[in-house]
């Protein structure tokens, strides 16, 4: 049997799982936020090199077109002038070759784009998985420390649904168990369908638990509900 005294201990412990639960929520913020703007930044030079590529390229055919008519021109009007039409042939191959150039680089470019998007998506979710990973074990470790610390029994009912049983609440009695039956619908949609004692907050917590979508942080808040049920009732 658990000491009643020892519930400030165990409510501190649980204070300080609670801060470095949110100092990892915050990691993951400013990570996913990095990997926006950077993939953003990337995404927008990218784009920006594509369009001046498609702007000399445009340019260089226009020349092309100017050139050819020039020269064709010329042929019939001035055959003795057929050195000259000849310097400007060459002239035109020079923009041939150099328009094939921008082109293979507007590819190389466009390829490189490709595999530094790739290479970033990969990395975000490699990082993604190693940090659900991380978070996963922190929760085993905690619902473990709570199980044994708390005396946290949690029992499958089936049809989607968990009793929680809590003891060490009540200081005065601290045999006595505190529960609730979570339920989670085939659609995702979580209710509570048994609670005893019943609490006042019950429709507030389910709401949170509606908006954050973490089963655990809506026990821990059933939890010390529970607590202030068991201080304001003793």
């Amino acid at each position: 049997m658990n000491n009643p005294l020892e519930t400030p201990k165990l409510e501190s412990k649980d204070n300080d799982i609670q801060i470095q639960l949110e100092q990892i929520k915050s990691f993951l913020q400013k990570q996913k936020t990095f990997i926006y703007n950077k993939k953003e930044e990337i995404q927008h030079d990218a784009e920006a090199k594509i369009q001046q590529r498609e702007d000399e390229q445009r340019a260089l055919d226009q020349e092309i077109v100017k050139y050819e008519t020039y020269i064709h021109k010329h042929q019939q009007k001035l055959p003795e002038t057929k050195e000259k039409t000849n310097q400007l042939e060459n002239e035109v191959k020079e923009y041939r070759s150099k328009y094939q150039t921008l082109l293979q680089d507007h590819k190389t470019k466009r390829q490189m784009y490709n595999r530094l998007k790739t290479t970033l998506e990969q990395r975000k979710e490699e990082k993604d998985e190693k940090i659900s990973k991380a978070r996963k074990e922190l929760y085993k470790s905690e619902l473990k420390a709570n199980r044994e610390a708390l005396q946290l029994k949690i029992t499958g009912l089936g049809d989607f649904q968990n009793k929680f049983e809590f003891k060490c609440i009540n200081k005065k009695y601290p045999e006595h168990i505190y529960s609730f039956v979570l339920r989670i619908s085939e659609e995702g949609e979580y209710s509570v369908t048994e609670c005893n004692p019943v609490l006042n907050r019950l429709d507030e917590l389910l709401e949170q638990l509606r908006q954050d979508n973490d089963p655990y942080m809506f026990m821990k808040r059933m939890r010390n509900a529970f607590c202030d049920y068991a201080l304001n009732n003793n």
